[in-house]
């Protein structure tokens, strides 16, 4: 009689070295490509990116800060965070606000409050750790939902209006 059970094997030595190793922060990626590597490399990752919610706790208690702002000068801390981020975890060029959302007269043509969100969004990027996880999740669930987790971890929960928009990737537009 055969015996018809399987060995399940896990990934060799040297991958979940390396996986461990970016998962703490110890080895850094610098691409979403080299983060698809990873995935693509070892199954055991999909279970550890996909609660990206307790990745950006720390990054969404950070920014109550910006809470205090009126309405239109939250819109451009936030969304220059929240792009921000992203694009500076995936070597981009830093983000340009959009000169529509919110309207220029709103914010009486000063975007400060955004550049200083994209400061921070930089300074924080350079945590190996959060850099690596945001990389890993944008491999496995695309920059798009990425960026609205980001969104929406970022604005408070009484802040409806912000909440209702869903950012478009990856220049700063609502949707």
């Amino acid at each position: 009689m055969a015996d018809d059970t399987a060995t399940v094997t896990g990934p060799d030595e040297d991958t979940a070295t390396r996986v461990h190793n970016v998962l703490e922060g110890v080895e850094g990626l610098s691409t979403v490509t080299e983060a698809a590597a990873i995935l693509s490399d070892c199954e055991s990752v999909l279970t550890v990116v996909d609660p990206l919610d307790g990745v950006l706790a720390v990054v969404g208690m950070a920014l109550g800060v910006w809470h205090a702002l009126q309405t239109p000068h939250r819109t451009l801390a936030y969304q220059g965070y929240s792009y921000g981020l992203l694009r500076a975890c995936a070597s981009m060029d830093d983000p340009k606000p959009n000169s529509g959302w919110p309207d220029p007269n709103d914010v009486e043509n000063d975007y400060s409050d955004f550049n200083d969100a994209v400061a921070k969004a930089k300074t924080d990027a350079q945590n190996t750790k959060l850099r690596n996880q945001i990389l890993l999740a944008m491999a496995k669930f695309g920059a798009g939902k990425v960026l609205k987790d980001v969104w929406d971890k970022i604005i408070p929960d009484d802040d409806h209006l912000l909440r209702m928009f869903t950012p478009q990737w990856p220049d700063v537009a609502p949707g």
